[in-house]
């Protein structure tokens, strides 16, 4: 790369390389020619009728321009601060994680030969090339030389215009340009862990599913086995029904016309008829002023409502152990000076009043 108006930004000042901005006094050698140069101070100058600031720069004194300046410049700077360098070799396509090259405590030779190539920059330790850094300024490193060099050392290859600029900003980390893109451990591990557990819930997925299934299964097979009880109960509770109906007197007239007394108190699920104040009702214990004096109550079944209450309180329906007794003790108490039937005032310990009692015969 040429440098317009022989202009460059690093040179030697009495055997040592030093950027524009450090120059105090003393002559200037060229790094890449080797000829004198002068320092350019940082001036004012008019570009398109605006006023710029131009840095300061060393100058060729003569109007030759030398074309190896910046890769014999770069080649200079890394052997002389070679420590100091940080050169990045490989970054993490996922997380940008770089990993960095260091050569400390380690010395850099120009020129160094090594088999049978000439090192930009060798690295020696103990008299031995243990790394190598090239320098790209017109040409990349050739297929066959990189192959040769990987094999044996770690090497790197930076850009010198990068390696000029990162000293001059004394920033001495670069990038390398033959870096690796490549998932680091971590990000890889993040990897095989979300494929892992991906695997995993596809597993339990399925497993759910198998589960599911054989639940279902198994629920069609109780809900089977459950309607087949209940088709056997009913059947069962269907033929007592039947059984009864050959005992006890059928019902001729009201909301449970065709059915037997016994079913009123029986609680069967088959017809669901248990209503206990109709029983009461057909036994002459309860007072209706829907069926009042429509027709009486035939014999037969008023006889049959009234045996079914033997034993058992009219009311709450606990169990009574004289025959004569319709309440039990707690429910004589509640209704005690009061007809069971009508509701009129009654002297005594009766459960009927005068009238009451005629219509009802035990």
């Amino acid at each position: 790369m040429m440098h317009l108006n022989n202009e460059v930004s690093v040179a030697v000042n009495n055997g040592r390389l030093i950027t524009a901005d450090e120059y105090n006094t003393g002559p200037l050698e060229c790094v890449g020619c080797n000829q004198p140069m002068y320092f350019r101070r940082q001036h004012k100058r008019k570009l398109n009728n605006k006023e710029c600031n131009v840095r300061c720069t060393f100058v060729h004194k003569n109007e030759n321009i030398c074309e190896s300046y910046q890769h014999k410049a770069a080649k200079k700077i890394i052997a002389s601060t070679l420590s100091s360098w940080k050169f990045i070799i490989e970054k993490c396509m996922s997380c940008e994680t770089e990993k960095i090259l260091q050569y400390t405590q380690y010395n850099g030779i120009e020129e160094a030969s090594f088999h049978e190539f000439k090192l930009d920059v060798g690295v020696l330790h103990l008299k031995h090339i243990i790394g190598a850094v090239e320098i790209y300024h017109t040409h990349r490193v050739d297929e066959y030389k990189k192959q040769k060099l990987d094999s044996l050392i770690k090497w790197v290859e930076v850009d010198a215009s990068d390696v000029i600029r990162a000293f001059q900003c004394k920033k001495y980390t670069i990038e390398s340009l033959n870096k690796v893109y490549k998932k680091c451990k971590t990000c890889l591990q993040h990897d095989l862990d979300k494929i892992r557990e991906e695997h995993e819930r596809e597993m339990m997925s399925n497993e759910d599913l198998r589960t599911k299934k054989q639940l279902s299964e198994e629920t069609k097979e109780r809900a089977e086995r459950s309607l087949m009880q209940h088709e056997e109960y009913r059947t069962e509770e269907y033929n007592k029904i039947m059984q009864l109906r050959k005992y006890s007197p059928m019902l001729t007239f009201g909301k449970y016309r065709g059915q037997c007394v016994s079913e009123l108190c029986g609680g069967f699920s088959y017809f669901d008829t248990r209503n206990w104040w109709y029983l009461r009702y057909l036994a002459g214990y309860a007072n209706s002023k829907f069926y009042q004096n429509r027709f009486p109550i035939p014999k037969r079944i008023k006889d049959a409502a009234q045996k079914t209450f033997r034993h058992s309180c009219i009311l709450c329906k606990e169990q009574v152990w004289e025959d004569w007794k319709l309440l039990c003790t707690n429910c004589w108490i509640n209704q005690k000076n009061s007809c069971l039937r009508c509701d009129k005032y009654v002297k005594g310990n009766y459960t009927f009043c005068w009238s009451c009692n005629n219509k009802i015969k035990h």
